[in-house]
């Protein structure tokens, strides 16, 4: 038999890969995770929906600080399929359970948004929800949300996923600061979502649609644009392991 033939024996004799099942996947720790990610981003979500343009990064930094510290050991606190992406993106996650993650961000933006939708007109006021500044172009808005949500991003990879930072106390306080800056910064410009959950659920709730692309695209490249520059700057031996 020649070495054709016997490459093709071995394909044809060789097995195909073990499929995860429905039930694998889904397992009891996954649920909790995914549990953790819901609550979270439901509560940073309802804070931005009652909070108005001014009020809403320092509101959502000091909120995303203490949901970090409280849910950080339980799923990591992305509540952020941007955050997501970039954890993805330097293979600390894998591809179906980062879909997972972001299906249960978008769940928690949705019920927030819908039940915040109900209370403030109870009481006459509008949802505060995402959007383009007035004189802002789309490019610049797209390049704000972008480039914020990579710093946000890069932060996050930095203190929860180098060996260096493992007894970093204050990583809750980096993240949610920088939440608040970086948002802040971006506020003029696109409002400084830097959350495709966000992005997404409040601007369909309160029933504007054009500009939704704009909050799910520009931070999620942000986020795997964070996980290039991580990739490239930080020393592989400082990378902690999965």
């Amino acid at each position: 038999m020649n070495d054709p033939e016997k490459a093709g024996l071995l394909f044809l004799n060789a097995k195909a890969p073990p499929r995860t099942s429905p039930k694998q996947f889904f397992t009891r720790a996954l649920a909790r995770k995914l549990g953790a990610e819901l609550i979270g981003t439901y509560f940073l979500t309802t804070v931005v929906a009652v909070s108005d343009h001014a009020e809403f990064p320092a509101a959502s930094g000091f909120a995303l600080a203490g949901l970090v510290y409280a849910l950080g050991h339980i799923s990591g606190a992305h509540l952020n399929p941007a955050v997501t992406a970039a954890v993805s993106g330097v293979n600390k996650m894998d591809g179906m359970t980062a879909l997972a993650y972001v299906a249960a961000q978008v769940s928690g933006a949705f019920v927030a948004g819908v039940q915040q939708r109900l209370e403030l007109e109870d009481v006459g006021l509008d949802l505060s929800f995402p959007s383009i500044m007035p004189n802002a172009s789309l490019a610049s808005a797209f390049v704000s949300e972008l480039t914020m949500t990579m710093a946000l991003a890069l932060v996050v990879l930095n203190v929860v996923a180098t060996k260096s930072q493992e007894n970093n106390m204050f990583f809750g306080t980096a993240i949610g600061l920088t939440f608040a800056a970086a948002s802040n910064a971006a506020s003029l410009v696109s409002d400084g979502c830097l959350n495709p959950a966000i992005g997404i659920a409040l601007p369909a709730v309160a029933g504007e649609f054009s500009d939704i692309w704009l909050y799910v695209l520009a931070p999620v490249l942000g986020g795997f644009l964070a996980a290039l520059v991580f990739t490239l700057t930080v020393d592989p031996a400082q990378v902690k392991q999965k």
